[in-house]
């Protein structure tokens, strides 16, 4: 079973990849937000389990979202890159034993 971001996480990680995308006004945030969702949705699916709801982001978590983000936002060059990043921080937290219970 998918656990969601708590509303806290969610509102952190949209001002960190805000920044990340190098987006000062909150113009973008509903489609950043989307991201930072599938991102986390996609991160669980490949085997990363969430410790606690309300638990903070472990730093591997947090940059996978954000180098997610990265990726699928669409104003990048370098997206393919972004990509392959994204899968090898998601085989890494499939494996590891980060958030789990």
């Amino acid at each position: 079973m998918l656990r969601a971001l708590s509303d806290g996480a969610v509102i952190l990680m949209v001002e960190k990849v805000r920044k990340a995308l190098r987006r000062t006004s909150g113009e973008f945030d509903e489609e950043i937000e989307a991201l930072i969702m599938a991102a986390y949705d996609d991160l669980q699916t490949g085997g990363y389990e969430a410790s606690e709801p309300d638990a903070p982001l472990p730093p591997l978590v947090e940059r996978g979202i954000t180098v997610y983000c990265k990726a699928h936002f669409g104003f990048c060059d370098d997206a393919d890159r972004y990509a392959k990043i994204y899968e090898q921080i998601k085989c890494t937290l499939s494996i590891a034993d980060i958030g789990r219970k």
